[in-house]
């Protein structure tokens, strides 16, 4: 088999980076939908639970993604997303085979230091791929394997460990990683590199001179902080569907559960990804700042809808009333990347990618489901199994806290994008 190139191959190279993200995604949302039998194995309050679904994993992917991001801009990005495909598909299978908590959270950490070396290169080789009027669209695509990956993962999950066990469903959800490795290293060349900025020179190689750069721009800034507090409350609600269903309808078994979220999110919630950045592609050639008014809407009219419906009694209205934040709650995902690939240096991208990535999940999805499940160790004694929702709920906060920092960041982005092209990038 001839390896296609980068130069005639461009949508087979994003769709096989959207493939090895689903396969991510797939593998780091299983623990959501069988954090129930895991807890009841291993007798876990909510807050343990929570730290396997937050911190566990995302310390390690989040700091260890800076290191990537620096390789990623320096070397290989093929071979460094086909070996981090390798490593945490094998981890994820080394989570059926914990006999505790320690055993999990370090299974958990092992396989967030493999899904760290696969969104730095991919954002840089997108970056590469397609110029600055197609990269929302590019990113809008490649974003929706957080959707997909949450209806396969929460449909497959939900089935599987009713008819094999929640052991067994890791073991399975790893063989699908290799394979894929296996057809990334077969098919995939190196994409090259746009020009080096004229300004950029060898300093755009480094850690701080691209961190530097970044907090240099009041737009970045205040994109870094609504970020981490969308990915907060995202990540926070997210996590923790799966056992909101099983405490509010205890009738309901785990493979309906699965399948109704996975549509509700997945497919829903996935054609909201891609139309998010497909519109912001075609506002933005008309006025930039449309990019970041849209996700500022799409948070003021989801999110309160999205807490309301917590409070249904039939879970078919919940599902029904989740549709609308489902579709808009990713709007902004496509956008925030987009602005930051498009306001540094086209060597500085993986590494950007990274620290954007550092603030959204180490800030907001490592502390998101952990601050859940401990707010409703709190709220236990007093609203019983309501509890959950009642945590679930305080998220609205911080969505509305973030879309102030998304329109902040709109009084300062024209400025920023010029003084940008001024220096040569692209």
């Amino acid at each position: 088999m001839s390896a296609p190139t980068a130069s005639n191959s461009r949508y087979y190279i994003l769709f096989l980076l959207l493939a090895v993200q689903i396969v991510a995604q797939v593998d780091r949302m299983a623990m959501s939908m069988l954090v129930e039998p895991i807890k009841a194995d291993f007798s876990l309050s909510d807050a343990e639970a929570g730290f396997l679904l937050g911190p566990a994993f995302v310390v390690l992917y989040a700091v260890l993604g800076v290191g990537f991001g620096i390789w990623a801009d320096k070397g290989n990005r093929r071979n460094l997303i086909g070996y981090a495909l390798v490593v945490w598909s094998v981890l994820t299978m080394a989570c059926g085979m914990a006999v505790g908590f320690i055993t999990m959270a370090l299974a958990r950490m092992g396989v967030a230091v493999g899904e760290a070396g696969a969104n730095p290169p991919a954002y840089s080789m997108m970056s590469d791929l397609f110029d600055e009027h197609e990269r929302g669209t590019a990113i809008g695509v490649y974003s929706t394997s957080s959707n997909i990956g949450i209806l396969v993962g929460f449909a497959a999950a939900g089935a599987i460990s009713e008819a094999f066990g929640w052991r067994n469903t890791f073991l399975l959800f790893g063989i699908p990683g290799i394979l894929l490795a296996l057809v990334m290293f077969a098919t995939v060349r190196e994409p090259a590199r746009r020009q080096i900025d004229i300004d950029a020179g060898d300093q755009s190689l480094g850690l701080m001179a691209t961190a530097r750069h970044m907090l240099s721009q009041q737009t970045i800034r205040h994109l870094l902080v609504g970020g981490a507090l969308t990915a907060f409350v995202g990540l926070g609600f997210s996590n923790w569907l799966p056992a909101y269903f099983e405490r509010t309808f205890v009738d309901l078994d785990r493979t309906t559960i699965g399948i109704g979220l996975g549509v509700v999110i997945g497919i829903v919630g996935g054609a909201g990804t891609f139309l998010g950045g497909f519109f912001s592609d075609r506002v933005a050639r008309r006025d930039i700042r449309w990019r970041l008014w849209i996700a500022c809407i799409a948070i003021a009219v989801g999110w309160p809808i999205g807490i309301l419906s917590l409070f249904a009694d039939d879970y078919r209205l919940v599902l029904a009333l989740m549709a609308l934040p489902a579709f808009v709650a990713l709007f902004h995902l496509a956008t925030l990347f987009a602005l930051v690939q498009q306001l540094v240096a086209s060597r500085m991208r993986a590494t950007a990618t990274a620290i954007l990535m550092l603030f959204t999940n180490l800030l907001g999805g490592g502390l998101g489901p952990y601050f859940v499940g401990w707010l409703s160790d709190q709220l236990v004694d007093q609203y019983g199994e309501r509890s959950l929702a009642i945590a679930l709920s305080t998220l609205i906060v911080f969505a509305f806290w973030g879309g102030l920092h998304f329109f902040m960041a709109n009084r300062h982005l024209v400025d920023d994008v010029e003084r940008n092209r001024a220096l040569g990038h692209t």
